[in-house]
Formats: structure tokens, sequence, C-alpha cells
């Protein structure tokens, strides 16, 4: 996961900042998102770098499935993308799209995956936590994994902090190993 986001960075920032400079982020975010739903449509997740079809018939079906909804920069960057072959990176770079938006909001998402359901309690304990520690506001998105055991993963932008019972567990088979 952390190669898919370090390979789409360069992706992000450029789209980030052509929409910065234009004021036009909030347009940036809804189509990054639509561009990726599109991408995992079950159709054309099947041609996309099928060696049988060509760049330009992805480019033409994704054109076609966004309507008349492109402008000349999002047609250029999803070309970009076919042409680098990147398309499958789409969600990383939404993503972190929308977490350098929310930086320039002077906002935090934290992904925070745990084996239970957070209480509003705990979910208010570590927005706290995070926010004093990064000095911003903090937004929580939470997620149940029961394979964690135990516990929890915290993910602040690309950092990731394992605190769940299935990672100490693996650590621990690590040093013993």
């Amino acid at each position: 996961m952390q190669d898919r986001l370090t390979i789409a960075r360069p992706y992000t920032e450029a789209a980030f900042e052509y929409a910065k400079e234009n004021g036009i982020t909030e347009d940036w975010e809804k189509f990054l998102v639509s561009l990726f739903e599109v991408v995992q449509h079950p159709d054309l997740g099947s041609l996309i770098g099928h060696p049988k079809v060509s760049k330009a018939v992805i480019l033409s079906i994704i054109v076609d499935m966004f309507g008349n909804k492109l402008d000349k920069q999002k047609v250029n960057f999803v070309t970009l993308l076919i042409n680098a072959d990147r398309l499958q990176l789409v969600q990383e770079v939404s993503e972190l799209f929308n977490s350098r938006c929310a930086e320039m909001a002077g906002l935090v998402n934290i992904e925070v995956t745990s084996a239970f359901d957070l209480t509003s309690e705990e979910s208010g304990q570590i927005k706290h936590a995070i926010g004093n520690r990064l000095g911003k506001n903090c937004q929580i998105t939470g997620k149940t994994d029961l394979s964690l055991i135990g516990g929890a993963v915290i993910k602040i932008g690309d950092s990731v902090i394992d605190l769940s019972l299935r990672g100490r567990l693996a650590a621990l088979e690590s040093e013993l190993g």
C-alpha cells in the first residue's frame, strides 16, 4: 500500500496544485471520486491493462462514461494516468488529494480501524489526543476489522500506528523468530 501511495503522490501533487491555483479543488475532489468509481466499474476494470485493448480505447470509454462533464485538463489528467499505466492508482490519488484539501483547510483525517466499533468517548479521546499533538482539528473515520483481535490501527496521512493485538503478536513473532 505504501508503495502505491508513493507512486500516486506526484500525480496527486500535480492535480492539487492545478486545482488550487484555479480555485477548483472541490470540483477536482468530486472528479477524482467519480473517476475511481468509473475505473472500478466491472466492465471497464477487466479492460484496463488488457494487452488487446489500446490506451486510446480506454480513454474513449472513460470520456464516454463521464458524458460531457470532463474539461480539457481532466481529459489530459486521465490521459496521463493511462499512458503511464497508473490508472489503477486512482483510489490513492483521490485519497491523497482529499488529504491535501483537508490539510489546506487545517484539518487532519484520521482513519481508525479497530476490532470493535469505537464508542463516541473513545473517538473523542483519539481525536483530542492527536489534535493536540498535531495542533490541528481532526476528523475521524472508523472501520472495524475483527482480525485485529483487539486494539486499533490508526492511520494519519501516510503514517500508521499499529496498536492492535494482531500487530503486537506479529512483532513478538518477528522478535522470537
